[in-house]
């Protein structure tokens, strides 16, 4: 091909798969392995959208002093400016009203990171240990150092490859799934792709020395990633070798491809780096990988030495109809069962089980439906494949094919009927009460029955889950859009159950103020992970467990249990909406006056039975 139709063929290629190339550079970019004016650009915005000015300040004077005090072993020094920022963090000073950073566990973290407290207590800890003064900052530099080295080795690096091959994919194919970025680590090569890329660079390194002859080996050794992509068995030597061979009379072609670019670098440097970050790196890289192909023909051809190595056929070629069929006869066979096993429902009970997981029907129509539904789960992926739409990793050289399917053993696709739910509800709130209970009696010493009704249940626990239960249903088969999915609605629930607490009984039963990340002290980050964590084991292991046992309860007994449970929820709901469960530790949970508290003030030269100044801001009602 010409320059013209490869640039025309990289077009095509960056048109049909833009979102998906588009987040692969971008990562490529963050990592600063490639797409430098894109890096620079993430990092000025970084600068520009930074939300706290103390982090910043933070970053200049104070963190910053306390690495140095490490690399000059000057640990006394950096300890105490360490604990004065450690001191300033906790005091609430300068910070925002949603990054706070005096209280939980992600605000004490970040504190002890920013503030570098955390890397002294290391080499104060490694000092003690050796029983030396410099011990402990050489072991922390080294230990540094290597932990950089091992993370730029095996993660940054290696995404040079990862860019190249989902590249070559998205050229021939029409779908490319995300999670063939680890297409590596599922053939077992992760580690071999790794150290051949060392070996690149520290010939690319020893090159660079003698100027000139980095800039020959540049374009010498310009396919290796490419050839490592499609082979990670060749190894570093021999790659680059093969490189060098395919490219011997080519390096001024690759140039003149680079330079028929100048336009775009001049466009992408007016806008500072954002046609680049938008654009012009997907639209480059696919570039790069038609001159490959172009460069992969011509030495298959000429029947260079290692050549042959470069065996991916359908990287580059869709398979035969028939070949796949006989490499994925069990997903044909499984198709053949969705077919005949297909449950056929009515409209309306068809939307509630497809899209809220909830069953009205017999209990053996109920099996049947979730046993169809698993398997299209199990086998959605390769249903691409076969049908030649996605590249077919089981005609790829490396692959070693698995016993079973990990998605799926659990049965979490499936429809819960209206009773289960309400088991369901009962136990999430209760578990949710002993959780709040238990936590209230570590930190403060003192059993209080949280919630504001009077019986062991939190109805906010229970309504969560099963809102993450139903409403997600359609994610169950794709864990990471559920758990974004699950943070999104625990935080919707928790912050809208918050105003209507304070808007009905004007109290609050809890309060983030000073939580990492918080929102009006009525959610935080900490609590939506825990609560997203949550609704994840809910969803793919205690739900389908629940379900399992109560399948085998006989149904009047099931139901009685249900009513009984519902009856006495019903009356406690009725007694608490006029008499709601209020007082210390409750809605007043700073009001306890502990010893320490006291003994506080009196050191300050307050009267002992005044609140702790820290717990004062936290008083907001009489």
């Amino acid at each position: 091909m010409t320059r013209k139709e490869m640039k025309k063929r990289a077009k095509k290629t960056v048109k049909s798969h833009y979102l998906l190339l588009l987040i692969i550079c971008l990562i490529c970019a963050f990592w600063g392995t490639e797409f430098n004016d894109s890096s620079d650009l993430m990092t000025r915005i970084s600068n520009v959208t930074s939300t706290t000015q103390s982090s910043s300040t933070m970053a200049k004077s104070g963190a910053g002093d306390v690495y140095r005090d490490i690399l000059n072993n000057n640990i006394k020094a950096g300890s105490k400016t360490a604990a004065k920022l450690m001191d300033k963090y906790e005091a609430g000073h300068d910070q925002t009203k949603i990054l706070g950073r005096t209280r939980g566990s992600l605000a004490s973290f970040m504190n002890k990171l920013t503030s570098g407290d955390i890397f002294i207590k290391i080499v104060q800890s490694l000092n003690s240990v050796f029983n030396s003064k410099s011990a402990g900052a050489v072991i922390f530099i080294g230990l540094s150092f290597i932990f950089y080295l091992m993370v730029w080795i095996f993660l940054m690096n290696v995404f040079k490859v990862i860019v190249r091959r989902m590249f070559l994919e998205a050229r021939t194919y029409e779908k490319v799934p995300f999670q063939h970025v680890l297409h590596f680590n599922i053939v077992g090569r992760w580690r071999k792709v790794c150290l051949s890329l060392m070996v690149q660079y520290i010939f690319q390194a020893l090159w660079n020395l003698t100027v000139i002859g980095g800039v020959i080996k540049y374009y010498s050794y310009f396919l290796t990633p490419f050839i490592l992509a499609e082979n990670p068995d060749i190894g570093g030597r021999r790659a680059i070798t093969l490189s060098r061979k395919m490219m011997y009379g080519h390096k001024i072609e690759c140039f003149k491809l680079q330079l028929s670019f100048a336009g775009w670098y001049a466009l992408s440097w007016l806008t500072g780096g954002l046609v680049g970050m938008l654009f012009l790196n997907m639209y480059l890289m696919a570039a790069y990988s038609e001159f490959y192909v172009e460069m992969r023909k011509a030495a298959i051809e000429a029947q260079i030495p290692d050549a042959d190595l470069l065996n991916d056929k359908y990287l580059y070629e869709p398979a035969d109809r028939c070949l796949l069929s006989m490499k994925y006869s069990d997903v044909v066979e499984e198709e053949e069962f969705i077919k005949t096993h297909e449950v056929r429902l009515p409209l309306l009970q068809r939307l509630f089980a497809e899209y809220l997981g909830v069953w009205f029907g017999s209990m053996q129509h109920k099996l049947n439906y979730q046993e169809v539904e698993e398997t299209k789960v199990q086998i959605s992926d390769d249903q691409d494949a076969l049908g030649g739409e996605a590249y077919p990793a089981r005609l790829n050289p490396l692959w070693v094919p698995k016993e079973d399917h990990i998605i799926g053993q659990l049965m979490f696709m499936r429809s819960y009927t209206i009773w289960c739910l309400l088991i369901m509800f009962f136990c999430l709130s209760f578990l949710g009460w002993c959780w709040e209970v238990s936590l209230h009696l570590i930190n403060d010493g003192v059993f209080v029955n949280r919630g504001t009704m009077q019986g062991p249940w939190l109805p906010i626990y229970g309504t969560g889950g099963l809102i993450v239960l139903m409403l997600l249903s359609k994610l169950r088969a794709h864990p990471v859009a559920e758990f974004f999915g699950a943070i999104l609605l625990c935080g919707v629930v928790e912050y809208g159950t918050s105003v209507y607490l304070e808007k009905t009984y004007n109290a609050r039963w809890w309060d983030y103020t000073g939580y990492f990340f918080n929102i009006d002290g009525r959610i935080c980050a900490e609590g939506l992970l825990v609560f997203a964590i949550g609704g994840m084991v809910m969803v793919y292991v205690i739900a389908p467990m629940i379900d399992t046992m109560i399948s085998k309860i006989k149904m009047p007994v099931l139901i009685s249990v249900c009513m009984c449970l519902l009856i006495l929820f019903t009356i406690d709901s009725v007694y608490s909406h006029k008499h709601p469960n209020m007082g210390n530790g409750i809605t007043s949970y700073k009001a306890y006056k502990t010893e320490e508290a006291m003994l506080d003030n009196m050191s300050t030269g307050l009267p002992a039975d005044m609140p702790a100044l820290a717990d004062l801001p936290l008083i907001e009602e009489g």
